[in-house]
């Protein structure tokens, strides 16, 4: 339950809309809830480091407004790559100073 929503509450963190594809949709959308560039660069980067493609295509998806489409493939994670998600987001959080539960 606690993967799940980790991973619902990122996909809406990331859900404003974005620009055009990748990493620049995750930083348009980051810096849409107030967060620095730079910060977001960092999670951005952080994110295609360490998530898989499908993952990673996940988070893109729910950044450039495409919720149904990223919901549909966080459900079809297994446990282990739901797990991935969650740390990531935590080094995101530790290391890029970007808060994903809001301001």
């Amino acid at each position: 339950m606690f993967r799940c929503s980790l991973i619902l509450a990122t996909a809406l963190f990331l859900s404003a809309c974005g620009g055009s594809g990748g990493k620049s949709a995750l930083i348009d959308a980051c810096m849409e809830e107030g967060e620095s560039k730079k910060d977001c660069t960092c999670m951005a980067e952080k994110m295609e480091e360490g998530l898989s493609p499908r993952a990673f295509e996940a988070m893109v998806l729910g950044a450039t407004g495409k919720e149904e489409e990223a919901e549909a493939l966080m459900k079809d994670m297994g446990v282990g790559e739901g797990m991935a998600v969650a740390g990531v987001m935590l080094t995101v959080v530790a290391e890029c100073g970007v808060s994903i539960f809001g301001n």
